[in-house]
């Protein structure tokens, strides 16, 4: 038998010739080439090519179309005369439909169009060097075919015994009945005075058959080496050695073409006569006419263990599959099919592959399912049949509904924050301002109160920018470690003189439960909007229930949000009796200023404000109501690790307003109102100012005055760094500065804060004068200690 050719292309370097006349191009694309692993002469012209495509012994050429005056597509057909096997790929920016043309008919294998990506580049050398390696293979499949050929025309004087002894072999049913008829078929043919036949099964040769003397049941596989077994598998054909006596030992392995051992034949020649290289060629050629009978006993057993695999696949499949004929009639369906379409497959006509949704009403509610229809053809692409594949995708659908309301949500809340925030810094401005005026009109009652109007009513806008800013989730919070039972408990007692008697309030609040980290503040002013929107709902009076209890939310939990990071939660929920919420109604109520309540009677930024804040502070919010059955909000807050102290703000409301000593005070302010208003509050405290309108300007401003001592900035700037870094940066210049921070939009800025900045102090726009006068005051005093 002939010995299979090692794969000459397994080892080849992958070489390249690059023939290109722009030396930078060349040079950039060789280097990048190299890093790439490919071995790369480069060539910038015509005659350098076909030089150093011999020095180089490239496989592969890429060649520019235009080489100066000369022409890549005759480099092309130069090089496929120089060496046929050669692959050439064009590149050209100039690239026609005649023109690639040309270079194919020139015998190039593929181009490329200038500019290209590297991933393309690389992607055609791929199947270059993949041609190459198939075209190698074919050659020396060829070869060994035609080595094959000759040995049986070698063989053919025999070929009457062979095919005789094959008809036994042919005839068997399954490996082991293949194994052992070639074994008799040996010891007949070969006069053999005993034999054996052992089976690969597992990791061992295990005694299927002996013929005379007995033999060891169990050999290991491989066998060891040294054994006569070991020196057949090594020569890929029969091996023998003599015994004492003079007898020949024979050892046949049963490999096929790919070198897997099936089995093996051991034997012993008769005294009367020994194997001569005859017998053992027909040995040879009997055991690979049994190998192919047991690979094909084996593949029907897998094909059939394949089968039943099949069968077991479709009918624990969790989508429905069935066969229908081109009538429509269901020619096989699994159990889930049978389930969820009892009334027929659903659809006969697929000429096509075609996908449709379908909505029905199944045990345990209103389903959705994706039903894909394909025809089944036979051998001669003609339809036999109709396919069905139907999956449940209601759970993907509600999750792909809740997508889509999230972004919707989050546009909405990034629009309501930016507006928030410019009307803030106008807030800011006018509140400032009245208060200025507030001063100087003390000794005049009637400017006084419409002075007073004046400042209640911004009070107003600025309690409205703040319910935006909840909702947008740019609001700075000051969280601090919580026991929800005990604000529930306190916060009851007000709820009780704000509902009034016509509500009973039941509180049901858990033992032992988990700290959480939220604004307290905050949290107090959602359980009142909440109360309040339960109390509107329930015009007749009616039950409140205020629950709280520790749940652990499983991100594979049927239904939940996927957003919703899995882990330890404090479940805070707030329940009425009133008259509930359509599904439409209940997808738009956390909307800013949606309301079903008649005009003037509420913003419609209650609870927005609310989701907004539980989103800040990295929780989740659900919605539960039906018409006529009440409602049910249920705010989710992450747990704490363990217990943590309380969260200081660094700010004490103490009386007096404490003044300035004529200390200077580097105030950093983007908007020029805003700016002239605090420079205006500052000098009348008694500081010095000095101003800058961003981060670049400060810092210049701090190098040149030596006596600043507090830096007041807000978080919010242009240019690039924000007032956190231009903090971080001010105090690496000048350690011990006093810092004071200002928001009206800057949440996420806000939980980057580390070392000294963690307990600065951040005062919201628009500022109290007096909040303004304590926070700088202590931060002054502070830098000082």
């Amino acid at each position: 038998m002939a010995e299979a050719v090692p794969n000459a292309n397994a080892s080849e370097p992958r070489r390249l010739l690059l023939v290109d006349d722009d030396r930078d191009f060349a040079d950039s694309l060789a280097n990048l080439l190299r890093l790439e692993g490919y071995e790369v002469a480069v060539a910038y012209g015509f005659e350098e090519a076909a030089r150093r495509r011999a020095a180089a012994g490239a496989a592969v050429a890429l060649v520019d179309i235009r080489l100066g005056l000369r022409d890549g597509v005759e480099l092309v057909r130069e090089l496929h005369r120089l060496d046929p096997e050669l692959l050439a790929v064009m590149m050209t920016a100039y690239a026609s439909i005649e023109t690639t043309i040309r270079a194919l008919q020139a015998g190039a294998y593929d181009y490329l169009r200038k500019p290209f990506h590297a991933d393309e580049l690389l992607a055609t050398l791929d199947r270059c060097f993949e041609h190459r390696r198939l075209r190698q293979e074919r050659a020396q499949a060829l070869e060994l075919a035609r080595a094959r050929n000759l040995e049986l025309e070698a063989l053919n004087a025999r070929l009457t015994r062979v095919l005789a002894s094959a008809q036994g072999l042919a005839a068997a049913s399954s490996a082991e009945a293949a194994g052992s008829a070639l074994l008799h078929t040996l010891v007949r043919d070969l006069g053999l005075e005993d034999g054996a036949f052992y089976l690969r099964e597992d990791d061992a040769l295990r005694l299927r058959e002996a013929i005379g003397a007995d033999r060891e049941p169990l050999l290991p596989c491989p066998p060891p080496d040294g054994s006569l077994l070991a020196q057949a598998l090594t020569l890929r054909r029969p091996a023998t050695t003599l015994t004492p006596n003079g007898r020949t030992t024979l050892g046949l392995p049963l490999v096929d073409a790919q070198g897997m051992l099936h089995g093996a034949i051991l034997g012993h020649g008769s005294e009367a006569r020994s194997l001569t290289r005859q017998d053992l060629e027909l040995a040879q050629i009997l055991a690979s006419f049994a190998v192919e009978v047991m690979r094909a006993a084996r593949a029907a057993e897998d094909l059939a263990r394949s089968e039943e695999r099949l069968r077991q696949t479709v009918r624990n499949s969790p989508s429905a599959i069935a066969l229908a004929d081109l009538t429509g009639r269901c020619l096989l369906a699994n159990e889930r099919f049978t389930a969820w379409f009892p009334e027929g497959v659903p659809g006969a006509d697929a000429a096509e592959a075609t996908m449709q949704i379908l909505e029905a009403d199944r045990p345990g509610g209103r389903r959705r399912f994706l039903i894909t229809r394909f025809p089944v053809l036979d051998g001669a692409r003609r339809s036999v049949g109709i396919g069905i594949i139907a999956t449940d995708v209601t759970e993907l659908h509600q999750a792909q509904e809740r997508l889509r309301q999230a972004q919707r949500m989050e546009a909405i809340g990034q629009i309501t924050g930016g507006v928030a925030h410019d009307f803030n810094n106008l807030l800011a401005v006018v509140f400032g301002n009245l208060r200025l005026i507030e001063e100087e009109v003390q000794d005049r009652p009637d400017l006084l109160e419409l002075v007073g109007d004046a400042l209640d009513a911004t009070r107003s806008g600025v309690e409205l920018t703040g319910r935006l800013l909840a909702f947008g989730r740019g609001q700075p919070l000051q969280p601090e470690p919580t026991d929800i039972a005990e604000l529930a408990l306190t916060f009851s007692r007000l709820l009780r003189r704000t509902l009034g008697e016509g509500i009973a309030i039941e509180l049901a609040l858990a033992p032992d439960l988990w700290t959480v980290r939220v604004d307290r503040h905050q949290l107090e002013t959602s359980l009142l909007n909440l109360a309040i929107n339960a109390r509107d709902a329930m015009p007749d009076g009616g039950h409140l229930r205020i629950a709280a209890r520790n749940v652990t939310l499983d991100a594979d939990e049927p239904g939940r949000d996927p957003e919703v990071r899995p882990g330890r939660y404090v479940a805070l929920s707030v329940t009425d009796t009133g008259i509930g919420m359509t599904s439409e109604v209940r997808q738009r109520a956390i909307q800013p200023f949606f309301t079903t309540k008649p005009t003037g009677a509420g913003s419609g930024l209650g609870l927005s404000m609310v989701y907004g804040f539980v989103e800040q502070s990295g929780g989740h919010l659900e919605i539960g109501s039906e018409p006529g059955r009440g409602t049910e909000v249920t705010l989710f807050f992450p747990a704490l690790p363990a217990p943590a102290g309380r969260l200081e703000t660094g700010l004490s409301p103490g009386t007096p307003v404490p003044t300035g000593r004529g200390e200077r005070i580097l105030l950093v302010e983007d908007q020029p109102q805003v700016r002239l208003l605090v420079t205006r509050q500052l000098t009348r405290l008694g500081y010095r100012v000095v101003e800058a309108a961003d981060a670049a300007s400060a810092m210049a401003r701090l190098a040149e005055a030596e006596d600043v001592a507090a830096l007041l900035t807000d978080i919010a700037l242009p240019g690039g760094a924000n007032g956190i870094e231009l903090a971080e940066a001010a105090l690496a210049a000048r350690p011990g500065l006093g810092i004071v921070l200002t928001t009206g939009y800057a949440a996420a800025m806000l939980s980057g804060r580390s070392g000294p900045l963690a307990t600065a102090p951040v005062l919201r726009k628009p500022v109290e004068p007096e909040r303004l006068a304590r926070a700088l005051r202590a931060a002054i005093d502070r830098s000082r200690t």
